[in-house]
This record gives C-alpha cells, structure tokens and sequence, in this order.
C-alpha cells in the first residue's frame, strides 16, 4: 500500500516511533507508580504491626 503524497510516508515512521515512546513513557510511569503504591502500602503495614506506637496503653 503506497502512501497518496511521498511526504506521508516518512512523517509517519518518527509520528509512529514518538506515540511509541510516549506509550513506553506512560507505562513505565504507571508501573512505577504502581510498585511506589505497593512498597508504600507494605511499608505502612509492616510499620504498623511493628511499632509499639499502636499499642500505647489507655
């Protein structure tokens, strides 16, 4: 299949390859939020069941 105008052609390959890069971007940004979200959660758990903070006597 032939690009109508010649110009089509060779704007769509660096077009292709920066929507490429923008999607890599964005996922790699969502797994590491993903993973911040996921170490923090279990950082707040682990803390929780190990300080003596939560079990201040009343």
């Amino acid at each position: 299949m032939k690009p109508d105008k010649p110009g089509c052609g060779l704007l769509f390959i660096p077009v292709a390859l920066f929507n490429i890069l923008i999607l890599k971007i964005i996922y790699f940004h969502c797994a590491l939020d993903l993973l911040e979200n996921l170490t923090v959660k279990k950082r707040a758990s682990m803390i929780k069941s190990y300080s003596p903070v939560n079990e201040v006597p009343r």
